[in-house]
């Protein structure tokens, strides 16, 4: 009898289920398509036992979506969102505390510092202009240097720029030349350049795609989307303007309520992992853990602006109306 039920035990031992298989984790996420796809591939390897459901979109319209579902989530975690929309939906209650492992070597200012965290920084998106200098040669017209160039005359029809109605990343621009300008040159700067856009579109990357195919000399974009063009040999040029860009912590966090509590921790964890920033790294992402620093890194941290982040989420919703009064909706 004893044989029997160690043999039992045994086979039940090696046909049993894994503790996650089955488990369909729900991650909502911004990146740009290239950028997940390479961390779905490290992924898998790292965890074959889960099943993730991406749902990847603009971060305007993740967010959105997110404080639409606050009261019956959808969602058990947020891998990669601008960290403006993040605390937006923390502010609504609508983010889990949880302390990644590892977190405590990312420096303060790029996670939540609280004794009861909800967020943590994956990567740092810098702003930056995609300039193509073919273009700019044909048209007469010099590569800007600094933000005092796109709003001169010579500019005008020649830029493209994401809608921060829909884009995270023409909100940290919105947001750097508001919390630096002041809010009365901020505006004013806005509706110079307002005269020389050609259009806005809803994705951050899309103005530098389009730089790097010929449809406009200049794309208000981000270093990380216009790396990914100048690696295809287009000839693109980045411009981090002289007086300094905007920039956001592309975070992850835990949905409040989310169904896989135990599984979205174990996506958390990898999240703030030295494996997961240099994924980062790999598409020039300003990476949060500082043993990935280079010379590069360095230039880039020499234009940033000072920014409150959490100012620029609390203030979201009057900037945007205000974006939508003087400028129209997406």
């Amino acid at each position: 009898m004893s044989h029997r039920i160690v043999r039992l035990a045994l086979a039940l031992f090696l046909f049993a289920t894994p503790l996650f298989a089955g488990t369909v984790l729900v991650a909502y996420t911004d990146m740009e398509p290239d950028v997940l796809n390479r961390y779905r591939r490290d992924l898998a390897e790292k965890f074959p036992d889960l099943s993730i459901k991406w749902v990847r979109e603009s971060g305007g319209p993740i967010t959105a979506r997110l404080l639409a579902e606050k009261d019956n989530p959808q969602a058990d975690i947020i891998f990669g969102l601008a960290l403006s929309g993040v605390l937006a939906v923390d502010r609504q209650g609508g983010l889990e505390t949880y302390r990644p492992e590892g977190m405590d070597s990312v420096p303060p200012m790029l996670r939540d510092d609280r004794d009861h965290p909800t967020w943590a920084g994956m990567n740092v998106v810098v702003g930056a202009l995609a300039v193509n200098t073919r273009e700019c040669e044909r048209l007469g017209i010099p590569v800007p240097e600094s933000w005092r160039d796109p709003i001169k005359p010579e500019y005008r029809g020649h830029i493209v720029m994401p809608n921060p109605l829909s884009s995270g990343t023409a909100y940290l621009h919105v947001t750097g030349w508001l919390q630096n300008l002041g809010e009365d040159k901020a505006w004013e700067f806005m509706e110079a350049l307002d005269k020389n856009v050609k259009m806005y579109v809803h994705s951050g990357s899309k103005p530098a795609q389009m730089a790097a195919m010929g449809e406009t000399p200049i794309g208000v974009s981000v270093d990380a989307y216009i790396a990914t063009y100048l690696k295809k040999r287009t000839p693109l040029e980045t411009v981090v303007p002289v007086d300094g860009v905007g920039w956001d912590i592309v975070a992850a966090t835990l949905v409040k309520g989310g169904k896989n509590p135990e599984a979205a921790r174990r996506l958390m964890d990898y999240a703030v992992s030295p494996d997961s920033a240099r994924i980062g790294l790999e598409f020039d992402y300003l990476p949060v853990r500082p043993e990935n620093d280079g010379p590069r890194q360095a230039e880039l941290c020499s234009r940033l602006l000072p920014m409150d982040l959490r100012r620029a989420a609390e203030e979201r919703d009057r900037v945007l109306a205000e974006w939508r009064r003087r400028f129209g909706s997406e």
